[in-house]
């Protein structure tokens, strides 16, 4: 037990974070969590290593049964299977999810494996090769954000990816934080994208979305193969008292500081900004 509180206790001091301004929307998570290396000393790096421990006795039990499953249930197009076990450590469930089958392309089989314990959530994505399992996508968070994750093309190029959904666990504003892994073949996902608060719009090959803050701005992004270029940021025009007029601008700048940036006046917010998720929101912003 003490162990336990020690590691509640690391859980705390990590969630207590202030809020600050969104620095870049896309990163390898380097903004909205901090990782716990910089915060557990000695002792609770013992903690981690047993939950580290358990943890991979967990997944090697639950690839097995991956390949069991596989094994018998050739004819299946899509196979779910769930089962609990307990921690010897928290004395709590952890809960596992295994899905296979045409999970990304019709042609070929992929395994999806959700593990969620107490104190991390673990996520990984196989692919079957002969009698073992080549892992091709490994999720892991110590701090339990994990809100659920979707298959879909996010990107355009008619292949699906896929995204994992989180929320911090702590913070002044909106941070519905999205990992995204691109398809690339039956062998290969892409790197993470991370991305705040998006909506994707495939068709487009678009992203448009709302920045971190008390007064987000709406970014708009275009998929470039695996790149992502940057188009434009609305900015609200806090000074405008009437908070009915806008800046347009290539890089993002905190309302309050938008001398000497090369910017476009609007009177309205673009059309195109209205089908985003939590556009509510960036209205709320400008009350």
């Amino acid at each position: 037990m003490k162990l336990l509180f020690k590691f509640l206790f690391a859980i705390i001091i990590i969630g207590v974070f202030s809020c600050q301004e969104n620095k870049a929307i896309i990163s390898q998570k380097k903004e909205i969590q901090e990782m716990d290396s910089a915060i557990i000393n000695v002792s609770y790096a013992d903690a981690y290593d047993e939950f580290d421990n358990e943890m991979k006795n967990t997944i090697a039990e639950a690839k097995e049964k991956i390949k069991y499953l596989i094994k018998n249930n050739k004819n299946e197009k899509i196979v779910k299977h769930n089962y609990k076990q307990k921690s010897k450590i928290t004395n709590s469930e952890s809960h596992i999810e295994i899905e296979f089958g045409n999970l990304f392309i019709e042609t070929d089989i992929h395994a999806l494996l959700r593990i969620g314990a107490i104190y991390q959530t673990v996520i990984c994505v196989y692919y079957p090769n002969s009698d073992s399992l080549q892992t091709l996508l490994y999720f892991d968070e110590y701090h339990n954000t994990y809100q659920g994750d979707t298959i879909r093309d996010v990107n355009g190029d008619n292949k699906k990816d896929f995204i994992i959904k989180s929320y911090p666990m702590s913070g002044c504003c909106l941070a519905e934080l999205r990992d995204v892994y691109l398809f690339q073949t039956a062998t290969k996902f892409s790197a993470q994208y991370h991305f705040l608060n998006p909506t994707f719009y495939p068709k487009e090959k678009i992203i448009r979305g709302l920045t971190y803050g008390w007064n987000p701005s709406l970014y708009k992004y275009k998929w470039n193969e695996l790149k992502i270029d940057t188009l434009e940021y609305i900015i609200p025009n806090i000074e405008d008292t009437t908070r009915s007029t806008f800046f347009k601008t290539k890089k993002w700048r905190y309302p309050l500081n938008m001398e000497n940036v090369e910017k476009i006046n609007l009177n309205s917010i673009p059309k195109e900004y209205h089908s985003i998720d939590n556009f509510d929101v960036f209205l709320r912003g400008l009350d």
